[in-house]
């Protein structure tokens, strides 16, 4: 597979030779960014994935308009767009499957994607998977998102809270606007290390879960207990 989009460039690799293709991307970086002899250092091995594939909990696309249609996915250069279809072996299956949903009920409301011009429109969508289900959030122009529609959407079982955001600044850090909910639960629970994690519409989001507690694993073994610790937006 040919196509260069994070997350799914390196699909045509066998996933046991991707890990010391990824290491080699490391000890690239530390030579290119800093001034350590990159052939002394003990760098480790990759740790794997017990998931090769589906392993993100989290996705977010841009709502446009194409062959006829609204469609979520993500645009790769100027004319090349790559479908939720297209990515599908990224996220989880339940993802996938509500994101076609959602498609599907917006083209049925008759839609519109956004038109920078009048400021209206859906720009983005963004799913996250709890403990309880889905989050599904709408960035939107000025004009919102029909009651019609997010009611249509609360009655997909997976979806357990709708929020939207009226955002038409130029650039795509969305989380500068509020949040506001539309459908459902106020928090979210994500559970890591039998600690429960109540998780807002604005926070940190973990993309691949079962590799942060793998890495939260490996910072642990790293500290020692009277050690005092400062974190600057680490995750966990």
């Amino acid at each position: 597979n040919d196509k260069k989009t994070y997350g799914y460039s390196l699909f045509h690799m066998n996933y046991l030779d991707q890990l010391p293709f990824k290491k080699g991307l490391i000890k690239d970086a530390i030579a290119k960014y800093t001034k350590f002899d990159v052939e002394e250092l003990d760098v480790k091995p990759v740790l794997s994935s017990d998931e090769e594939e589906h392993y993100r909990h989290y996705a977010a696309f841009p709502i446009v308009y194409s062959r006829g249609k609204l469609v979520f996915g993500e645009l790769e250069g100027v004319d090349h767009f790559l479908s939720v279809d297209d990515l599908y072996r990224l996220q989880s299956p339940v993802i996938n499957t509500t994101l076609n949903k959602i498609q599907k009920i917006l083209n049925e409301h008759k839609c519109k994607d956004y038109y920078p011009r009048v400021k209206c429109g859906l720009r983005y969508i963004m799913v996250r998977e709890f403990n309880e289900g889905l989050q599904v959030v709408f960035i939107t122009g000025k004009d919102g998102i029909a009651k019609e529609v997010t009611k249509e959407i609360a009655q997909i079982d997976e979806v357990v809270s709708i929020y939207y955001s009226i955002n038409t600044s130029s650039h795509s850090d969305f989380n500068e606007k509020g949040f506001k909910r539309i459908y459902g639960m106020n928090a979210m629970t994500l559970t890591c290390k039998d600690q429960d994690y109540k998780i807002k519409v604005k926070s940190h989001m973990i993309m691949n879960p079962e590799m942060e507690y793998k890495k939260y694993d490996v910072l642990t073994s790293l500290i020692d207990e009277e050690d005092e610790i400062l974190s600057l937006y680490s995750g966990l």
